[in-house]
């Protein structure tokens, strides 16, 4: 059975700890090497990507039900749901959503009833 990433991480953050700290010199290098360990602990390596799949798709969803106030185009989903490929591709919807959130602003004062604008900002605000 293969370990799971955050087993790994456990592991290097064991050898980090046990291993390389006690050789490095320096206040500045050992609060560097604290930093990184705690880095390490914060993220939930296990469901890292699960997590990001699920907020492009939140967020492209959210986009999608802006569209009257889009700026640009979605860019495409990925061709496969790799960590890098998600990563872009959540990059590139969060530059649209920013854009996008821009033009609700303006609409919103421009029409401060305009229910369907105020709907789709706070859902894009929580999609991002």
């Amino acid at each position: 059975m293969r370990p799971r990433p955050s087993e790994i991480i456990a592991g290097v953050r064991t050898v980090l700890g046990d291993t390389i700290a006690p050789a490095v010199e320096g206040d500045h290098a050992r609060a560097r090497l604290h930093e990184v360990r705690a880095v390490l602990a914060q993220i939930d390596w296990d469901n890292a990507g699960f997590q990001l799949a699920e907020r492009a798709d939140r967020l492209g969803d959210a986009l999608r039900d802006a569209q009257p106030w889009l700026a640009g185009e979605l860019p495409p989903q990925p061709a496969t749901r790799e960590y890098a490929a998600l990563e872009e591709y959540y990059e590139r919807l969060a530059a649209v959503a920013v854009a996008t959130l821009s033009r609700l602003r303006t609409a919103r004062r421009l029409e401060p009833d305009d229910d369907a604008a105020a709907a789709s900002h706070r859902a894009l605000l929580r999609a991002l």
